[in-house]
């Protein structure tokens, strides 16, 4: 059960999705590709690549269709309870708990969510809940990631986001190059689409830009970004937490 002394006010709880959308892709798949295909030929008796992706797309969403029904059983007892100060992940007869102060990060990798803790260690959680999941971590997890990494880096501690991207004491780091907290008017889209600028304050313009692909933890990066330079942290001496 859910510690409110430890983890504050529940926020919300999380049940993984139920196998109503898996069904019904199952059917789309199994009784809809059969009818496109009868349509196709006996019907139309001409090409349609229209017709044609849909049936693709139906024969492929059969076997994740079939998956995540047969999967349902066996996570339908899990559940995720948000608090204000921490999260706990209860799979099965487990427990896995963390709180707020202790994240660092938080990413999506393909069907999960990674949160990562200060201690090194990630708390994986499965892409099978709500929609809403990342807007509720967002508004009750994101002021404390935002906190630690400032936290981080005013004691010296390099911090990455990716393999291109990393703030420190002196600055905004891209590659070999720094631009200074001094310099620096922030971080937003780029030019292109997928593209994140840092951009200088003096003239407004983009300094670097990287592709957000290659960014990790982004909401903590932009927070970040807004909060040293918003509070000119690199004037006071940085104490922050």
């Amino acid at each position: 059960m859910f510690n409110e002394a430890l983890y504050g006010r529940l926020v919300k709880e999380f049940k993984p999705g139920g196998p109503l959308k898996w069904f019904l892709l199952f059917l789309f798949g199994a009784i809809g590709a059969p009818i496109l295909i009868y349509l196709e030929v006996e019907v139309f008796n001409s090409v349609h690549y229209i017709l044609i992706f849909a049936v693709i797309a139906g024969v492929a969403s059969l076997p994740v269709a079939i998956f995540q029904t047969l999967r349902y059983p066996f996570i339908r007892s899990h559940r995720i309870y948000m608090g204000e100060k921490g999260l706990s992940f209860v799979k099965g007869g487990q427990e896995k708990n963390v709180l707020w102060d202790q994240v660092i990060g938080y990413q999506k990798n393909g069907g999960s969510l990674k949160v990562q803790c200060t201690d090194g260690s990630t708390l994986k959680i499965p892409a099978s809940y709500s929609d809403d999941f990342m807007d509720v971590l967002r508004s009750v997890a994101l002021p404390y990631v935002i906190r630690n990494v400032v936290h981080r880096i005013g004691t010296g501690e390099e911090v990455s986001f990716g393999k291109k991207l990393s703030l420190n004491r002196e600055g905004v780091k891209v590659g070999k190059k720094l631009l200074s907290w001094m310099e620096v008017g922030g971080v937003r889209p780029g030019n292109r689409q997928g593209q994140i600028a840092v951009f200088r304050a003096d003239n407004q313009r983009n300094w670097k830009t990287v592709n957000v692909k290659q960014i990790e933890n982004l909401d903590a990066l932009l927070g970040s970004v807004v909060v040293i330079t918003g509070k000119r942290l690199w004037e006071t001496g940085w104490q922050m937490g």
